[in-house]
């Protein structure tokens, strides 16, 4: 079980938000960590 599922999870459980939004949500904030670490190797 990868921490991104149980994450999924837990916002699924305690927010009234479908699973689809869940997953839109995930995504964008799995491509803002991945511009910021690309960022700050960059520099």
């Amino acid at each position: 079980m990868t921490i991104g599922v149980f994450v999924e999870g837990v916002l699924y459980q305690l927010t009234p938000i479908g699973l689809t939004q869940v997953h839109v949500i995930e995504s964008v904030a799995i491509g803002l960590g991945f511009v910021i670490l690309l960022r700050s190797f960059l520099q």
